[in-house]
């Protein structure tokens, strides 16, 4: 599990950091909202404990951010002194769970294991094409044994070629190595 601390107060990042360390987390620190969102773009994380109050970008920003991209970390927002209304606005911003400091540590690393336990998984970004020793072809125009996130595929070269027209360059490529790697009677 990898964690990003996001808290405007080193001393105190630091030692949260330190702390989930310590229960085999690896975590990283922000202490402003622009080392944050420069962290998130290159660092896929499970959970981001999120200071609404920190400078650069704030934290409500990067928690509409956080929420609103693809393979999304789940977030904790801290806040030294929430009314429920800021509870509730903080949880409408799309942050997953709030705490108020001072808060007690054990329960901050159950928080974070909980949230990343209720992670949803992406999907994987790749079309990987390859051999699956129980896909066989059942007619001549099937391609050779292609797969799909580990399933087998079995299009035929025509609906591999209608699938590259439509879609991404890196599937185009994946039905280009498909009908590369047909056997001489799989495209007839």
């Amino acid at each position: 599990m990898r964690v990003l601390v996001v808290e405007d107060c080193r001393r105190l990042a630091d030692l949260v950091a330190e702390g989930l360390s310590d229960q085999a987390i690896a975590a990283d620190v922000a202490c402003d909202g622009i080392e944050a969102a420069g962290k998130l773009a290159v660092t896929a994380y499970d959970v981001v404990v999120l200071e609404r109050a920190v400078p650069g970008v704030p934290g409500d920003t990067l928690c509409r951010m956080i929420s609103g991209s693809n393979g999304r970390a789940m977030v904790l927002l801290l806040s030294a002194a929430p009314s429920p209304e800021e509870r509730v606005d903080g949880l409408g911003l799309g942050a997953d769970d709030y705490m108020a400091k001072p808060f007690h540590f054990p329960e901050l690393v159950m928080r974070v294991r909980a949230l990343a336990c209720r992670r949803p998984r992406a999907m994987p970004r790749v079309l990987r094409v390859g051999e699956t020793p129980s896909a066989k072809p059942t007619s001549g125009r099937w391609l050779r044994h292609p797969t799909c996130r580990g399933f087998p595929w079995t299009g035929t070269p025509a609906r591999s070629g209608a699938l590259a027209r439509r879609t991404s360059p890196m599937v185009k490529a994946c039905a280009h190595m498909s009908r590369a790697h047909a056997g001489p009677t799989d495209l007839g």
